[in-house]
C-alpha cells in the first residue's frame, strides 16, 4: 500500500512539474521576445560589451534560505548553505547554466535541522546586452532574469516536517521549478562578484517546502577572454 501511494505521489509531482515546465516556457518566451526585430531579423547589440560576450563561466555564493512553509503546528527558522554553478553564455544576452546547491545546517524545524540538496538546470536572459554598449562602468552591471527546473532531496536525522512534529528521520526526493534574477558586477574581464534571489517552487513528496533562497555573496569567473 505504501508503494501505490508513493507512486501517486510522484505520478502527481510530475504532472505538476509538466505545468511548472509550460510557465517555465512562457516566462522564458517573455524574457527573450526582443531577439526577433521588426519584420523576423534576429536582434544583434549594435556594439557588444567585452563582459556580455559569449563563452564559458563558473562561480560558487554562500546562500540564505528563507523557508515559506511554516505553519502552526511548527516553529520554523531559515538557515544557510552554499552553492555552484557553470554555464556557458551565448548571443551575448542568453545563457544556459546547471546550479547545485547544499542547503546545511538548512532549516531549523522544531529544534532539529531539516537539510537539502539540490541541482537545477535553468536558462538566464541578460535583456541589457540587446542595447549598444554603454560605457565601461555601466557595462560592468549585468543583471539577468533566471527559469529553471530540477530536483531536490530534503532530509533530517531529528524530525519530520509532515508528521506534525514527531521525531525524524525524514528523507525524501521530489521536483522543483525557480524563478528569479539577480546580477553580476564585473571587477575584471573575467571577474565578477554576484548576488541573486530565487523562489523555489516544490512538488512530489516534497511539495510544500517552498523557499526563497538569496545569494548572498558570490564570485564568477569566465573562462574566455
Amino acid at each position: 500500500m505504501k508503494m501505490v501511494v508513493r507512486l501517486v505521489e510522484w505520478s502527481a509531482g510530475i504532472r505538476q512539474l509538466v505545468v511548472s515546465r509550460a510557465v517555465l516556457s512562457g516566462l522564458l518566451g517573455l524574457l527573450v521576445a526582443g531577439v526577433a526585430a521588426p519584420g523576423g531579423a534576429r536582434a544583434e547589440p549594435a556594439e557588444q560589451s567585452v563582459y556580455a560576450r559569449d563563452g564559458a563561466y563558473m562561480g560558487g555564493r554562500g546562500i540564505q534560505v528563507i523557508e515559506e512553509f511554516a505553519g502552526d503546528a511548527h516553529a520554523v527558522e531559515g538557515g544557510w548553505g552554499f552553492g555552484t554553478h557553470v554555464g556557458y553564455r551565448f548571443l551575448g544576452y542568453l545563457a544556459g547554466e546547471v546550479d547545485l546547491e547544499i542547503i546545511d545546517p538548512g532549516f531549523t524545524v522544531d529544534g532539529g535541522a531539516l537539510r537539502n540538496i539540490g541541482i537545477t538546470f535553468s536558462a538566464k536572459a541578460y535583456p541589457l546586452a540587446l542595447l549598444p554598449a554603454r560605457g565601461d562602468w555601466l557595462d560592468r552591471f549585468q543583471p539577468y532574469a533566471k527559469a529553471g527546473i530540477g530536483m531536490q532531496y530534503f532530509y533530517s536525522k531529528e524530525t519530520d516536517p509532515f508528521a506534525d512534529g514527531l521525531p525524524g528521520p525524514f528523507s525524501e526526493v521530489g521536483f522543483v521549478a525557480r524563478f528569479g534574477g539577480g546580477a553580476e558586477f564585473y571587477l575584471s574581464d573575467r571577474l565578477a562578484v554576484t548576488f541573486d534571489a530565487n523562489y523555489v517552487i516544490t512538488t512530489g513528496p516534497i511539495k510544500g517546502l517552498n523557499s526563497w533562497a538569496l545569494g548572498v555573496i558570490g564570485f564568477q569567473w569566465r573562462f574566455s577572454r
